[in-house]
Formats: C-alpha cells, structure tokens, sequence
C-alpha cells in the first residue's frame, strides 16, 4: 500500500507538470506586442503649390520598442489641397489646409500640412530703400529697409497695410539696440547703447556697404550711439559705436509671407560691455492697427498647443516680461492680420508694452530680450524671421522653419547679475560673499568668480531660489554663492566680476563690482 501510493503521487506530479505546460503557464511563448501609438512626422509641414515631402510613419510597440509598419493606410482630408501617395509622400497642389492620416491595426497619428500659392521674389532699390517682395497671386509681401537710417526695417507690408509705426518724424524700425549692465542711463550719465537706425537726434546710422545679389539684400553698418552728447557729441554730431552690423535679409523657401533676417554682429572696440536686456531685435508697430498680443507660454512647445492672447493696453511704458516658450511673439488686428516675430536663438522672453505720448505716433512692440555680452573681437550671428499672416498659422509655420532650417545655434549666454552687496564704491574686509543668480535657456550653468581678472573659484548655478517666479520657464535652482577671502588680497581697490556659462562655451560678463579691500 504504500508503494502504490508512492507511486500514485509520482503520476500526480508528472501529470501536474504536464498539464501546467501544455496550458502555457510554465513555458508559453510570450505575447506578441501590440501597436499602442501611431507617429507620423513630420507633424506640421507648410509648403507651396506644387512642391511635395515625404513623411515617415513610426509605431510604438506595447513593450516600448520602435518600428516602422510595413503598410499603413494613409489618406489626405482634403485631397484636392494635399494628396498622398502609397510611398507616404504628400503633393502640394492647391492653397489651403489638410489633415493626412495614417493608421495600422486601428491606431492612426497624423500629420497637418498647410499650402499656400508658389511666389515669386524681387529684390530691387528705390531711393534710399532696399526692397525685397514676394508676390503671391495678386498679393505683395514687402519688406524695407531704409540705408538713411541705417538699413534697419521701417516697411513690412501686407497689400500696402504697413505694420511698422510711423509718427511725425518719420518711420520707427525693427532693429537691435545694445546696453551694458556695468553702464548708468540716466540724463547726466547715458551709457553704451549702440542703435541700428540712428541715434536720439534722428541721425542715421552710417551703411558701409550695400548689394542685391539675386533674391538677397546685403547691408553693413556701423551703429551709432543713441545718445552722443556725454561721448563727444550732441544734436548736430552723431557718434558711431564699436558695432559693426551685417545683415543678409532673404526670403524663405515655402514661406510667402516670411522673411528671414540674418545678422553678424561685429564689436570692434578693446573694451567689455556686460549682459543687459538687449533687444534681439526690437519691433516698433502701428498700434493703430492691433489690438492683441500673442505668443505660447505653454509647457508643450511644438505640439500647435493654442497660444496667449493678451488684450494691448492704450496707454502704457512697457509690459510685463512674458515667457515666449516657442521664441515668437507678435500682434493681431481685430480684422485677423497679425505680425509675428521669431527668433530661434533668442532667449525666449519679451515684453510687449505701447506708447501714446504723440497722437500721430501710437505704437506697439516688443524686444527678444537676449543678454549678449561683448570682449574685445567677439563676434555673433543669428536668425530672425518676420512674418504676416494668421498667428496660428504662423506658429505652425515657426516648426516648419525650425525643422528645415536648424537646428540653430545657441548663441545666447547665460542671463544673470550679482545681488547688490557689496556694492561698488565699499569698502570690505575679511570674508565677503558674493552671491547672485545665472541660468541658461538650453542648459545647465556653470559660475566663474574673478578678482582683477584673475579666477579665484568655480561652481555651478544649481542653490534653489524663486527666479522662475520672475522668469517662467527658469530652473527653480540658479542661484550661485561665492566666499571670497579678501585677507588673501592686497589693500586697495579691486574689481570682482562673475562670468556665467552655458554647455556651449556662451560666456556671460554678470555686473562687476568695484571695492576698496581693507584688512
């Protein structure tokens, strides 16, 4: 008896082992992964009347691979606007706007394609303007710039409606103006302030030289002081400054209504100038005309997620500084025109405000607030575009520009300053701290503490602080803090300086601080 139940439980065993496998619960095979997302890219594409793209079509795997499908099903909303073909390439063929589909095993992505009319471009000379138009269909996009004042833009005209602001001294432009946080601006003491159009008494800022090659406009200029009378000038003598501007204006291949600005900015004087909110570039606008501001301030850029629209005030200074977190901003009519700016390598803040203090001379405007800092030679080049159109439509065509024409350079330092003790003029002793903030719009930051030029130590902008209550989108850890032994240095003056750094060599000269040492 208890050999057969020995033998009983043997057969039990097998049987179980037997049973479990051949029901998959020991050794099944695994379960195929299923389709979860369906991504078609690009996701926003512009292009012109008879052009074509071809899009690519990827799926993710439950088990979080990546593969591309053998044969999605993909078909156009509109087809007479955009036609898609069995190789997933879609065809430009009349104006408007289209929706192309592609799905596998019941999971679809998309991709929104605008198209808008083929254009021609001219560029040609009348007077002291340099033009470049792009006619598309019986409409004119033109833009201007005036050698009289420098070459900065004073037109950009939709069907002869101007954007730009006018007043009865003439024109205003979309130009850049510089500062330096190291300087004072006040009526006794106005510091460097390089200007592309001109100076405070309408002096016109000297071209140097100028050319249309093909559909490119080329304008060199040497920048004026904007105020010249604490600089050895005054109302009837213009002061030129130590910056050189070359700018290469262009249309922009699939894009009739935008322009492409490029500027090489030379500083050709031995001095520093240290970050300040200049205005990469500044755009002066008939605040006759609009009555919105917008821009994305959003925490999914690129997605064609809706943007802000704030109301523009009759009567103000200047607004509050606003998270542009696409790098575009602009203003719309109450009839649907809008101007927008973008600029790709800008820091993305600015701050829209308007001014009424001559009737005949209503603007409009905001500057990219980009904190360039110049050393002796230093040189920087970016990309700016103006375009006029519908603002969501430009939005979208911002991610067309971005993906054909970048990825662009970081050419922005970090922002930053030093808080206000010690101040310069003290007089300190043993043990100061040096404390301030820094942060970068692409990446982590790093600090550099300096004494007459010579480094004393490093670090990184990482201590937790509430700058990104001030600037939305910052780290909320970019403050820095220094201790300096001023024991270790010789009685006398001295000058301390924070130089701010991002992961591509950007250096940003932070307000230094001039001090008597007394141990």
């Amino acid at each position: 008896m208890p050999q057969n139940k020995e033998r009983l439980t043997i057969f039990a065993l097998l049987f179980s082992f037997v049973l479990l496998n051949g029901c998959g619960a020991a050794g099944a095979p695994p379960l195929t992964p299923h389709v979860s997302s369906v991504t078609v890219s690009p996701q926003f594409i512009s292009l012109t009347v008879g052009n074509a793209e071809q899009l690519t079509v990827k799926e993710t795997l439950s088990d979080g691979s990546t593969v591309s499908p053998h044969s999605p099903n993909c078909s156009s909303s509109n087809a007479n606007v955009a036609g898609v073909t069995s190789q997933i390439q879609v065809s430009a063929l009349t104006a408007g706007a289209a929706v192309v589909t592609c799905s596998d095993h019941g999971i679809s992505g998309t991709s929104s394609i605008n198209v808008q009319p083929t254009f021609v471009t001219t560029a040609y000379q009348s007077g002291t303007f340099l033009y470049l138009q792009n006619t598309v269909g019986t409409a004119v996009v033109r833009l201007g710039m005036d050698t009289a004042l420098g070459g900065g833009v004073s037109e950009f005209s939709l069907n002869g409606t101007d954007v730009v602001a006018k007043s009865s001294y003439g024109s205003h432009i979309m130009g850049v103006g510089f500062f330096d946080a190291d300087a004072t601006y006040d009526s006794g003491s106005y510091g460097w302030n390089p200007t592309e159009c001109c100076d405070e008494y309408r002096h016109g800022s000297p071209v140097l030289a100028q050319s249309i090659n093909g559909d490119t406009i080329y304008i060199k200029t040497n920048a004026l002081e904007w105020v010249p009378d604490n600089k050895g000038g005054g109302p009837t003598q213009p002061v030129p400054s130590d910056i050189i501007l070359e700018r290469w204006f262009s249309p922009v291949a699939n894009h009739p209504y935008v322009f492409r600005q490029r500027y090489k900015i030379t500083h050709i004087g031995t001095d520093r100038h240290a970050s300040a909110n200049d205005a990469v570039p500044a755009c002066e606008l008939n605040g006759h005309l609009f009555d919105t501001y917008d821009f994305y301030m959003g925490t999914a850029p690129g997605t064609g997620a809706a943007p802000t629209l704030l109301p523009t005030a009759p009567v103000t200074t200047g607004g509050q500084l606003e998270w542009m977190a696409e790098n575009w901003g602009g203003y719309t009519s109450p009839q649907g025109l809008s101007f927008t700016a973008y600029g790709p390598q800008a820091f993305p803040y600015g701050a829209p405000g308007s001014s009424t203090s001559d009737p005949t001379d209503e603007v409009v405007g905001f500057a990219f607030w980009t904190p360039l800092s110049f050393f002796p030679g230093s040189t920087v080049q970016f990309d700016h575009f103006l375009m006029l159109g519908n603002y969501l439509t430009m939005q979208r065509e911002t991610y067309d520009i971005n993906r054909r024409m970048g990825p662009f350079p970081d050419i922005s330092p970090p922002a930053g300053n030093v808080n206000a003790t010690p101040a310069s003029g003290s007089t300190v002793s043993g043990l100061v701290s040096i404390d301030g903030w820094a942060f970068d719009n692409e990446s982590s930051t790093s600090v550099e503490l300096y004494m007459d030029d010579v480094l004393q130590a490093s670090g990184l902008a990482n201590i937790p602080n509430q700058m990104n209550t001030v600037y939305l989108g910052a780290p909320p850890n970019a403050a820095f803090h220094f201790d300096l032994d001023t024991t270790k240095l010789i009685n006398g003056m001295h000058t301390i300086e924070v130089r701010a750094k991002d992961a591509a060599g950007n250096v940003a000269l932070l307000p230094h601080r001039i001090v008597t040492v007394q141990n």
